[in-house]
């Protein structure tokens, strides 16, 4: 585990790397803030606030690996500068997060998903390249522009609000 406590920016060229298990964690216990700047990776598989903190991405953050990576974040939500994105046959998942992309990418690379799970994006651009794709069950996509190989799963209820620019698919998999 890293342990944030109060607010942190991290910075530097350089990355921090994650081993291939969900026990890796970064987070907080007294709600902190992290802010991820620019030119700075966090990459791996791991929980990316636990629900008990809130982050601002400035850099590249990647899931990696098998096991993936979740971002769960506490209420105060999620803002996204720059780019997020699953690599590798990995998965992204995000968890029950405010999820402000303005600005910036969701990406899921060839062979890799990002799952959106209770959570809502707000702005930006959502993408996917070769076989890689998302995914949103119970959340909301207000204001978002999709290149991505978009998938909506059996038995679930989203939202679209505000404009959707759809450039690409949306699959409604009702069976």
């Amino acid at each position: 585990d890293l342990k944030i406590n109060d607010s942190l920016t991290i910075s530097g060229p350089g990355t921090i790397v994650a081993t291939n298990t969900p026990a890796n964690r970064i987070y907080s216990d007294n709600g902190s803030h992290l802010t991820h700047a620019a030119g700075h990776t966090i990459r791996g598989s791991m929980q990316l606030g636990a629900n008990l903190m809130s982050i601002t991405n400035n850099g590249l953050i990647e899931g990696v690996g098998s096991q993936g990576l979740i971002i769960d974040t506490d209420g105060n939500g999620f803002d996204n500068n720059n780019l997020v994105r699953a690599t590798s046959s990995a998965s992204v998942t995000i968890s029950d997060t405010a999820f402000d992309n303005s600005g910036a990418t969701i990406q899921a690379q060839d062979n890799s998903n990002v799952s959106i799970s209770g959570s809502t994006i707000l702005s930006g651009t959502l993408t996917s390249e070769g076989t890689g794709f998302m995914s949103f069950t119970g959340s909301e996509l207000n204001s978002v522009t999709n290149n991505a190989s978009l998938r909506l799963p059996n038995n679930n209820s989203d939202v679209l609000r505000n404009t959707f620019i759809n450039n690409a698919t949306l699959s409604m998999n009702s069976i």
